[in-house]
């Protein structure tokens, strides 16, 4: 089984994930892949999701194997979201780390969302695609922002159906609060999809908690197997 690393923040995967990658190593191949573009010094990178989804699309093909199970951080878990909804035959599952900036959009009603993502179907297929370019953070955090009003309305359309998910909340954040009820909801406009909150845990779950991730991530494997 390949396994698809998709760091946050628009990070290089070079050193995100060591100690997950050490304890995946044995069980999966693993793809670790850098957009064209990153430049991590200057601070600019490419990052409208569309563009960084397509990318790692054309990487998937490029290696050739089976679809693979896609571990994404934080900005990384929105990436991972539009790669899955866009090229469905390349996934074949999600595990999502405590994803954010929130998805405000997956608080709209649902009738709301499902209509946005009727009319998103239609005008996807006249869209010509973008040239990937960089840009500074302030760009990227308002396209993923922008964004996410879409990528919602396109999990609620049943973008993601078939296609098992796991999403992870840090304990850290409080019960009420934005990000844990954004995270409920996305949970709830993806058939099958289950949330789990560990408790004692930060944003950064995937160092405090390899082995919990690691196991997570075969846990679902086999249940894809299964």
């Amino acid at each position: 089984m390949r396994m698809l690393l998709v760091p946050g923040g628009g990070s290089s995967v070079d050193g995100y994930f060591t100690a997950l990658e050490q304890m995946l190593a044995p069980h999966a191949t693993l793809v670790l892949v850098d957009p064209p573009g990153l430049d991590v010094a200057s601070g600019r990178r490419w990052l409208r999701l569309p563009d960084h989804a397509r990318w790692l699309a054309d990487a998937l093909r490029a290696e050739g194997g089976e679809p693979v199970l896609v571990i994404g951080h934080s900005l990384g878990c929105l990436v991972s979201l539009r790669l899955a909804l866009d090229e469905p035959a390349l996934v074949a599952g999600l595990l999502l780390l405590d994803p954010g900036p929130p998805i405000f959009g997956a608080l709209l009603p649902r009738p709301v969302l499902r209509t946005l993502g009727a009319i998103r179907r239609v005008a996807r297929r006249r869209r010509p695609a973008r040239h990937p370019r960089a840009v500074p953070l302030h760009v990227r955090l308002r396209w993923f922002v922008s964004g996410g009003v879409g990528l919602a309305a396109d999990v609620a359309a049943g973008g993601l159906a078939g296609i098992p998910t796991v999403l992870v909340t840090a304990g850290e954040h409080a019960p009420t609060s934005i990000i844990p009820r954004t995270h409920e909801r996305l949970v709830q406009l993806i058939p099958g999809a289950r949330r789990e909150t560990w408790e004692g845990t930060t944003h950064g779950l995937h160092p405090e908690e390899p082995a919990r991730v690691a196991e997570t991530a075969l846990r679902l494997l086999r249940e894809q197997r299964a």
